[in-house]
């Protein structure tokens, strides 16, 4: 997905549970905002605690079913 996204771009990583594939792009691509989608509470604040801790300011956790992420995006990940 990294050449597919463009600068200042934004990514999703749908049913990202503790965050295993959108932080590694957030950490390839700090010009970018990486949004992880997780509708389990647990997952969402351990991905949100590993970001911290990686000092990675460019993730966004959103803790919500899919249906309900609203936000526009440019690349569309899941594993």
């Amino acid at each position: 997905a990294e050449p597919m996204l463009r600068q200042g771009g934004a990514a999703v990583d749908f049913c990202g549970g503790s965050g295993h594939l959108g932080l590694v792009l957030a950490a390839i691509r700090p010009d970018s905002t990486v949004y992880v989608v997780e509708r389990k509470q647990n997952h969402c604040d351990i991905a949100e605690k590993r970001a911290q801790m990686a000092g990675l300011s460019n993730v966004r956790v959103v803790c919500c079913d899919l249906s309900d992420f609203q936000d526009s995006f440019d690349v569309g990940l899941g594993l």
